[in-house]
C-alpha cells in the first residue's frame, strides 16, 4: 500500500507546487485582463543579490527571468520589496560597489520599477561615518521611469518614499520607506514621511474620488500608531479604497487583514543552491488589480502558490 501511495505522489503534477512558468503566467494574467478594468504589476522581493553571505549565482537566474517577464510589457510597472543586497557588515566602499551590481538587473527593465528599502540595504553594523545615507541610496537606486511621474515629499526629497498615479486605471501606488529613521534598530514610518502621507499621499481632502491604493514597504509590523490612524482616517472618509499593503522581509507567503486592508507578504526571491535548475529557482509574482470586481489576483512564477485577495 505504501509503495502504491509513493508512486501516486510521484505522478502528481509539479504545478501543484511550482505554480506557473513565465509563459504560463502571461496567459493567465491576460485572461484576467480580458474581463474588466485592470492594472498589472510584477513584484519580487528579498533577492540579496550580493554581499558576504550571498552571491549573484543564486539570485541571478530568478532575476533574469523577472527582467524578461517585465520586458514583455504586459505589466504597467514592477515593484521591488527591499533587501536588494546584504550590507550589514560591508564597509562603505564595498556597499557603494554592491548596489550598482545588484541594480544592474533592474536597470535593464523597460517599464517603471519602484524600489523599496530593506533592512539589509544599509551597512548598519558599521560606524555612522561609514553608513550609507538616504541620499546616497536614493541616487544609487534611481531609475528612469519614463512618463511616470514620481511624487516625492518636497521637504524630504531623498527620503526613499514617493507615490505614482495611473489616472486611466484610477490607481495610486505608494512606496514607503520602512527605515526612514536612519537607525536600523528603529524600524517603522516616522516624522516627515507620516506628515507627507497624511497631507499628500493619503490626504482625504485632495485624494481623487473613487481611486484605489496599492502600498508597498519592506514590512509592516512596526509602522506605528499614527500610521494606522492615517489609514483609518482615509478609510472612514470613503474617498477611495486601499486594496493591499504588499511587503517582503519574512521570506514567506503571508496574508492578514489589519485595519480593514489586506497585508500581503510574498516569498523571497533569493534561491538556494538546491533549487538551481528546477522550477523553484524562480520566486516572483505578477499581480492583477481588478478595480471593478475589487479583487487582487496574484499569479506566482515558480516557488509558492497563486492567491486572490478581495477588498
Amino acid at each position: 500500500m505504501r509503495k502504491v501511495l509513493f508512486i501516486f505522489l510521484l505522478l502528481l503534477p509539479a504545478a501543484a507546487y511550482a505554480q506557473y512558468t513565465p509563459s504560463q503566467a502571461r496567459a493567465k494574467v491576460l485572461s484576467y485582463n480580458s474581463e474588466s478594468k485592470f492594472i498589472n504589476f510584477a513584484f519580487v522581493t528579498d533577492v540579496h543579490v550580493v554581499g558576504k553571505t550571498y552571491e549573484k549565482r543564486l539570485a541571478g537566474p530568478n532575476l533574469e527571468n523577472f527582467v524578461s517577464l517585465c520586458n514583455e510589457r504586459y505589466c504597467d510597472f514592477a515593484a521591488f520589496g527591499g533587501d536588494l543586497f546584504s550590507a550589514y557588515d560591508a564597509k562603505w566602499e564595498e556597499a557603494v560597489d554592491d548596489i550598482p551590481e545588484a541594480m544592474s538587473y533592474f536597470n535593464r527593465i523597460d517599464i517603471p520599477v519602484f524600489m523599496t528599502k530593506g533592512n539589509h540595504d544599509r551597512n548598519a553594523k558599521m560606524t555612522q561615518e561609514e553608513t550609507i545615507t538616504d541620499i546616497q541610496y536614493h541616487l544609487l537606486c534611481e531609475r528612469n521611469t519614463g512618463n511616470t511621474e514620481l511624487h516625492f515629499n518636497s521637504k524630504d526629497p531623498y527620503g526613499n518614499y514617493y507615490y505614482a498615479d495611473y489616472p486611466a486605471e484610477k490607481v495610486r501606488v505608494i512606496i514607503l520607506n520602512y527605515f526612514d529613521a536612519g537607525i536600523m534598530q528603529n524600524p517603522g514610518i516616522h516624522g516627515k514621511q507620516l506628515d507627507w502621507l497624511a497631507k499628500e499621499a493619503l490626504c482625504p481632502s485632495s485624494f481623487p474620488k473613487g481611486w484605489t491604493v496599492l502600498m508597498f514597504a519592506h514590512y509592516y509590523k512596526e509602522c506605528g500608531d499614527r500610521f494606522w490612524e492615517i489609514v483609518d482616517r482615509f478609510n472612514s472618509r470613503g474617498k477611495g479604497s486601499i486594496a493591499a499593503f504588499i511587503h517582503g522581509h519574512t521570506h514567506l507567503d503571508l496574508h492578514t487583514v489589519e485595519h480593514g486592508i489586506n497585508i500581503v507578504g510574498v516569498q523571497c526571491g533569493y534561491c538556494s543552491e538546491n533549487e538551481l535548475g528546477t522550477p523553484d529557482e524562480n520566486a516572483f509574482s505578477v499581480f492583477t488589480l481588478d478595480t471593478e470586481r475589487r479583487v487582487l489576483h496574484e499569479t506566482r512564477i515558480g516557488r509558492g502558490s497563486s492567491r486572490d485577495f478581495t477588498y
